[in-house]
């Protein structure tokens, strides 16, 4: 198989094309409220996506950061709240994937740690504002780093 592309469009399908960019499969992922994904990761078996949802969690007026985990067709195989906030960025560890993300009802960046397999995770807070953000660019920057060897 030749390269392959993942898109995101606004409206949360993922289309999968070939580098002849010929569409593959097209999914939408959501409920009957607005739904966002933030950032997608391929992982061997398929893909993990990171987002915020109304549609699902505690129904508060703030939103919910949320993880979905799809086969390699991008058919939804488990979806995971986290907690208030949106989920903007994620990346895979040797047991899981770390998310980060930020809270508008409490105003803080944060990060947690999910394990395959589990529906919990541990997270920490950081106080947002230039240093919290900043704070939060860092932790990431040194997973990556660490991700590489």
């Amino acid at each position: 198989m030749l390269l392959t592309t993942l898109i995101l469009l606004p409206i949360l399908p993922i289309i999968h094309t070939s580098s002849a960019a010929k569409i593959e499969w097209n999914r939408t992922y959501g409920g009957k409220s607005f739904d966002a994904i933030e950032s997608v990761i391929a992982v061997p078996d398929g893909f993990v996506l990171a987002g915020s949802t109304y549609s699902f969690g505690d129904g508060s007026k703030y939103s919910d950061a949320w993880l979905i985990k799809t086969d390699k067709e991008g058919k939804e195989l488990w979806k995971l709240i986290l907690r208030s906030g949106i989920a903007t960025s994620l990346v895979k560890v040797e047991d899981g994937f770390v998310v980060a993300g930020y809270d508008y009802s409490d105003k803080s960046a944060w990060l947690v740690k999910v394990k395959v397999g589990e529906e919990s995770g541990f997270g920490f807070g950081i106080k947002a504002g230039i240093a919290g953000l900043a704070a939060l660019a860092l932790v990431l920057i040194l997973i990556a780093l660490r991700r590489r060897g």
